[in-house]
């Protein structure tokens, strides 16, 4: 059974981040005038996933486990496994 912990994001960093998820949900693929084969939608994922692996250090949490919500910023996440 997997241990899971209790974390509080401040309002600043829950806002940010719902905005981030949102902002990636509704990037699309393809944008005329890009780059042809630059994939603006990766990109805009990437942006969460920096920001997540950056909460995740900051508060100690593996950022893969956590179930975060829009409505709130409290969520549970495993803990992070520091590497051996």
């Amino acid at each position: 059974m997997a241990v899971t912990m209790k974390v509080q994001l401040t309002g600043q960093e829950h806002a940010l981040l719902v905005k981030l998820y949102r902002d990636a949900q509704e990037t699309p693929v393809l944008v005329y005038g890009h780059e042809p084969g630059q994939d603006t939608s990766s990109n805009a994922w990437t942006v969460v996933r920096n920001y997540m692996d950056r909460l995740g250090k900051k508060y100690g949490y593996d950022p893969r486990t956590a179930r975060i919500s829009a409505d709130s910023p409290e969520f549970e996440a495993d803990p992070a496994v520091e590497p051996a």
